[in-house]
C-alpha cells in the first residue's frame, strides 16, 4: 500500500472510529476553507462528531480522487481568473 493510500485509509478509519477520538462535542465555501475551518473549531468544541466526521471523509475523498488523476497523468492546468 502506497503512503497516499494508507493517509486515506487512516482518514476514512478515523471519521468512522470518531466516538474514540475524544473529540468533544459543540455548537460552504471552499472544500479546502471548511476542512481547515473544521480542524481549528474542533479544539474549541465547536463541531460536532457528524461535522467532524464529513470533513474527514472529504479529506480521504479528495486526496483520493487526486491520487488517481495524478496516476492517470491526466494533465491538469489553473487558469487565473480575469480581474
Amino acid at each position: 500500500m502506497t503512503l497516499t493510500n494508507s493517509f486515506i485509509a487512516e482518514l476514512v478509519r478515523d471519521a468512522n472510529m470518531l466516538d474514540h477520538l475524544g473529540i468533544p462535542p459543540g455548537p460552504g465555501r471552499d472544500r479546502l476553507l471548511e476542512i481547515q475551518t473544521v480542524a481549528l473549531s474542533i479544539e474549541l468544541g465547536w463541531r460536532s462528531d457528524e461535522e467532524v466526521r464529513n470533513a474527514l471523509l472529504l479529506a480521504a475523498a479528495m486526496i483520493r480522487d487526486l491520487h488517481i488523476v495524478l496516476d492517470s497523468k491526466t494533465d491538469i492546468s489553473i487558469v487565473e481568473p480575469a480581474s
